[in-house]
């Protein structure tokens, strides 16, 4: 779930994937190797159950990070609405759905009757699904093994036909088995990665694994605080899981350091999420209980696992992006001890440098909506914040080109005009309650630069040419903001 300019999108490249890559793994899904057993193959005639062909799917980013590029599209299998196929992944949105979760998939036999295809595995949020087998017509795949939280997906270059049925019991397992453990996989364990590091992805991206396990030593004196048990309520227009999510026992964090309750259109009881930006340097002492760490992006639909601490088990956090938020979640409760880290200044953010005050405008729950005149426009609506401008002063719409074309409203679909004109110029803006992200653009490009503001944080406004405009906005599904502003007096935009 993304909201207006700020998809990032970078020089994403096609010559740089690899033509084996295209074919074996889908321009999505990466190539990583789950092991180097061989794969699985078979050739079966007798366990038609379901059969089809392959559809054209297309991945639209919708979220973050989105390091393919704004769209792209290849032809793959298309899961059957009832086994509850996902559409999301690393910030797009998949038309039609075409990852199987492995509760559907393990015990079902794949096997391809023209063409060709790669089998593929991971976790939605992974940043490559591995590659289990590349099947030509006639060849079969076995899936099983998969874990709880891993999809599967079948995908071409090229459109295929395929046949899907319950695995045989009766079937040798090796039956058809290559001899080449690299079979139908590259040798190249980083084809299919740009070799431009900005193509497509933000600059603070998160590495795999944020959270790098230091000792921080002993911890501090005092009694251990208690968890406290969160519940979630869906308070948005998009809640994904239901209207309400299984209590848990949580880190409850301060307010003051940024912390925040909303996620994905839900609302918890209490302010599980701590913002990168805060969370790195903390430490983490657990004294009793089991613990889990998540981190993620507010608006993505899975927070990818951190590590899992028990009892006299202590990290140090660190490697989280500025913009995603770490939480301490468990079933049952637990104890722990905490020391936060010395706050530093992000970059290009100064304090609050006084003056007269300014006047406080408020981002208010925003929807960025496909524009009803762009026929290429047709995924689901961006969710978040915004500051909404004078009509006269401001555009409604992003000026983007296909299904980034988007116009903003609020929930109650009245039009909001948060695209300020370069009469942004010289603006300062102070955080007062919420995230406030400012955004620097050039009106319709598709790129820019933005910067976070925590409450008593301030930044001017300087657009380097060719940008001619700004934006004030939350983050993914944020709930709304209020920021000051300074020197800020909208004008008619020019004609």
């Amino acid at each position: 779930m993304t909201t207006g300019a700020r998809r990032t999108v970078g020089g994403w490249r096609a010559w740089v994937w690899t033509v084996l890559l295209i074919v074996q793994a889908g321009a999505h899904a990466g190539c990583d190797r789950r092991s180097s057993e061989p794969v699985v193959r078979s050739v079966r005639s007798n366990l038609e159950t379901l059969s089809g062909e392959s559809q054209m799917a297309t991945w639209t980013c919708t979220g973050d990070p989105c390091p393919w590029g704004d769209e792209l599209s290849n032809p793959a299998l298309a899961w059957p609405a009832e086994w509850l196929p996902i559409s999301a992944r690393l910030g797009y949105t998949v038309s039609p759905a075409v990852y199987l979760p492995a509760s559907a998939a393990n015990g079902l036999t794949v096997t391809i009757d023209f063409g060709s295809a790669g089998v593929h595995a991971g976790a939605p949020q992974d940043d490559s699904h591995e590659l289990l087998a590349f099947l030509s017509a006639g060849d079969s795949f076995d899936v099983f093994g998969l874990d709880d939280d891993e999809v599967l997906s079948v995908q071409s270059d090229d459109s295929f036909g395929y046949h899907l049925a319950p695995t045989d019991p009766s079937s040798h397992p090796d039956a058809g088995t290559s001899d080449d453990p690299d079979a139908g996989t590259p040798d190249d364990p980083d084809a299919g990665t740009p070799d431009d590091p900005d193509a497509g992805t933000p600059p603070d991206d998160p590495p795999p694994d944020a959270a790098v396990p230091v000792d921080p030593g002993p911890p501090p004196e005092g009694p251990a605080s208690a968890s406290q048990e969160v519940t979630w309520t869906c308070t948005g227009r998009q809640c994904p899981f239901g209207d309400t999510l299984p209590t848990q026992q949580a880190v409850v964090w301060d307010v003051e350091r940024g912390a925040i309750a909303t996620r994905m259109g839900y609302t918890a009881s209490a302010t599980l999420y701590l913002f990168g930006s805060r969370a790195n340097g903390t430490d983490l002492w657990i004294d009793t209980g089991t613990v889990t760490l998540y981190a993620g992006l507010p608006g993505d639909l899975e927070h990818r696992t951190l590590m899992t601490l028990q009892a006299g088990d202590a990290v140090q956090i660190s490697g989280l992006a500025t913009t995603e938020v770490l939480s301490a979640q468990s079933d049952a409760p637990f104890t722990y001890r905490v020391q936060v880290a010395t706050e530093a200044t992000p970059p290009d953010v100064t304090s609050d440098p006084g003056g007269p005050p300014g006047e406080v405008v408020q981002g208010v729950p925003a929807l960025w909506r496909c524009n009803v005149d762009v026929p290429d426009c047709f995924s689901d609506d961006w969710t978040g914040a915004a500051v909404s401008w004078p009509s006269s002063s401001a555009f409604a719409g992003n000026a983007r080109p296909g299904n980034l074309a988007r116009s903003v409203f609020a929930w109650d679909d009245t039009p909001l005009f948060p695209y300020m004109g370069s009469w942004a110029e010289g603006c300062e803006i102070t955080g007062v309650s919420g995230i406030t992200r400012v955004i620097e653009w050039e009106r319709g490009a598709a790129t820019w630069r933005d910067t976070w503001l925590y409450p008593g944080q301030s930044h001017v406004i300087h657009l380097i040419p060719p940008e001619d405009g700004a934006l004030l906005e939350g983050y993914d599904a944020s709930p709304g903001f209020t920021a000051s502003v300074r020197s800020c007096t909208p004008q008619p935009l020019l004609p």
